[in-house]
């Protein structure tokens, strides 16, 4: 039992490992990155993690992948990103209407 129990988390490990490739080929500013490992990533993680508690190992690996992803954006979109969040845009061309 317990061995099947750590294939499916070692599964979901590929899974989650495929999407943050998937992602990283997309050439995401910055802000995107962090939109995505929040939105899409740790979205995943935490369903996976509802039904099938993950090792300690294995979320440290996840959290080291996640950390690297929004870390490998370009240096030179953050200054766009920050020029955009602080005209009150989201990011997305859409504006902000928290006013």
């Amino acid at each position: 039992m317990q061995a099947a129990s750590h294939q499916t988390s070692t599964g979901n490990y590929h899974a989650i490992s495929a999407k943050v490739k998937h992602w990283a080929a997309r050439g995401l500013s910055f802000l995107g990155r962090v939109h995505v490992a929040k939105q899409v990533l740790a979205a995943s993680l935490w369903y996976h993690a509802s039904f099938q508690r993950p090792s300690e190992q294995l979320l440290k690996q996840l959290s080291r992948q996640l950390r690297r992803f929004v870390a490998s954006a370009q240096q030179a979109s953050h200054s766009d990103d920050a020029l955009a969040l602080a005209q009150g845009n989201s990011g997305n061309g859409v504006p902000n209407d928290a006013d």
